[in-house]
């Protein structure tokens, strides 16, 4: 399989990954096991990957405090939030990456409901929720282009 056929059932969530000295992180320097996530070392040549998972992969959470030991949590910014029923279809700027997730409604709603585009948040994901895959350019933009972020604001 692929990055393309992992968008294309439903794996929107897309992650570069940099192999750096210490390990694998995301574009934005956080780490990330890939270990943990059952990708060893001879699966990806180069020093680049693509990291896909699921809106449902993903959890919401306040703070760094609250992400759970061995989980890789993504400080970032709300874009938006639709309320679903039991759900809210969240969009998040992390590191440079628009992700996707559906947060509860109970758990969530109070807070997102009053939130505004661009209030801090966290997401967070288990390491073996990632599906890896080669990175197509074989290699990662670590700039985050300044165009993007305007973009994503403006989009909001």
């Amino acid at each position: 399989s692929s990055d393309y056929v992992a968008a294309f059932i439903g794996m929107a969530n897309r992650l570069e990954l940099v192999r750096r000295h210490e390990g694998w992180t995301t574009r934005a320097g956080t780490p990330v096991d890939l270990d943990a996530a059952g990708v060893q070392g001879g699966h990806i040549s180069g020093d680049a990957a693509v990291g896909r998972m699921r809106p449902d992969d993903l959890a919401l959470r306040r703070s760094l405090d609250e992400v759970a030991p061995g989980d890789v949590g993504l400080a970032g910014e709300l874009v938006t939030s639709e309320y679903g029923g039991r759900h809210f279809d969240v969009t998040v700027n992390a590191g440079g990456e628009r992700l996707y997730l559906r947060a509860d409604a109970a758990q969530h709603g109070p807070w997102l409901r009053g939130a505004a585009t661009g209030s801090p948040l966290v997401v967070s994901f288990s390491p073996t929720a990632l599906r890896v895959f080669p990175h197509p350019d074989g290699h990662v933009d670590l700039q985050v282009p300044v165009l993007a972020q305007a973009t994503a604001r403006s989009e909001a």
